[in-house]
């Protein structure tokens, strides 16, 4: 079983070896988050407002083309941005600090103490979670299973990756 997460408008990955046709789990839709209790009256509303804010960013987040808005932004800055090597960091960066970074939307719904900023950056940032199978592996038991697990784990979440537009 492969599981990956790609941009919208990305081929699917190449792992070497024959795959089941992909299903897409769900698009994850991502925007720049910060701890409610470091909004205050200070509510950052545009780009233009996180001048006095630290980013914080997942180093692998660099390349991806979905981000291009939030990374755009990072690379205007000349200072105040901190490059982590994990989404977890940037999760604990942002929870811990009066620090503002990109992360999935569905975020909020697991740590009700982070704010989402939707209209920050005024571009939408997704990406889409796949699964394929070997199809050698796909009619085993165990293989059925799993696939049954994750595919429910998903669709009892499906409000977590709608978008309220």
């Amino acid at each position: 079983m492969t599981l990956w997460i790609a941009d919208p408008d990305s081929p699917r990955p190449d792992p070497g070896f024959a795959m089941s046709r992909p299903r897409m789990l769900a698009r994850l839709h991502y925007c720049a988050h910060m701890a409610k209790r470091y909004a205050g009256s200070r509510l950052p509303r545009a780009a233009s407002d996180l001048t006095d804010f630290m980013l914080a960013q997942h180093s692998a987040n660099a390349s991806i083309k979905s981000f291009e808005p939030w990374n755009k932004l990072l690379c205007q800055r000349q200072s105040s941005v901190t490059q982590v090597h994990s989404q977890a960091w940037v999760r604990e960066l942002v929870r811990n600090s009066a620090c503002i970074g990109l992360l999935p939307t569905y975020v909020a719904k697991l740590d009700k103490n982070l704010l989402a900023l939707e209209p920050l950056l005024g571009q939408r940032m997704e990406r889409v979670a796949w699964l394929s199978v070997a199809p050698l592996a796909a009619n085993l038991r165990e293989v059925e299973t799993l696939i049954s697990i994750v595919l429910r784990a998903f669709e009892q979440r499906r409000e977590w990756f709608a978008r309220d537009d």
